[in-house]
């Protein structure tokens, strides 16, 4: 009976171990979409610093060349505002991002902690099987409660991050 809880215990342990890859691989997707809001909001620059160009020479050019100048000064007040947008979002995508991994930590922490009252847990278990399978499977079970307390966490992790890369691809794309 030891046994078999020793083995569903690691088996649990390799299932956690697989959720918090799983959590910076996600993670790693958060970088690489805030890596892409920097590219756009870059290339916003870009773009308004064109369109900057383009309204100097058109000041030089006849009147009618004026109403463009308007145009393009409209334009470069709307990618100014979409950019200011786009940074304060990214802002605030890398504070969560920033949470979310010290989150993370926290889990493994807290899985290594489960890891090593496993290990603890397995040894009371196998040399006191005949004395005390009462205290044993006792701590067995409070490992058990931990793992499923980092499984949780982990999980939460997983769809505020989820929430925060859609956040990310929406800001992105409406500053597109």
């Amino acid at each position: 009976a030891a046994e078999k809880a020793r083995k569903a215990l690691e088996e649990a342990l390799a299932e956690k171990e697989e959720r918090a890859a799983a959590i910076a691989a996600e993670l790693e997707k958060a970088e690489a979409a805030a890596k892409k809001a920097e590219a756009a909001r870059e290339e916003r620059e870009k773009r308004l610093a064109e369109v900057s160009e383009t309204a100097e020479s058109a000041s030089e050019r006849e009147s009618a060349a004026a109403a463009a100048l308007a145009a393009a000064a409209d334009e470069a007040k709307k990618l100014a505002s979409k950019l200011a947008a786009a940074e304060a979002s990214k802002s605030d995508t890398e504070k969560k991002k920033a949470a979310l991994e010290a989150k993370l930590e926290e889990t493994s922490k807290e899985l290594s902690e489960a890891r090593d009252a496993l290990e603890t847990a397995t040894r009371a278990a196998s040399s006191l099987e005949t004395e005390s399978a009462a205290a044993a499977e006792r701590a067995v079970r409070s490992v058990r409660d931990d793992l499923d307390k980092a499984n949780a966490e982990s999980a939460r992790l997983r769809e505020q991050l989820s929430g925060m890369e859609t956040k990310l691809a929406e800001t992105v794309a409406s500053a597109d």
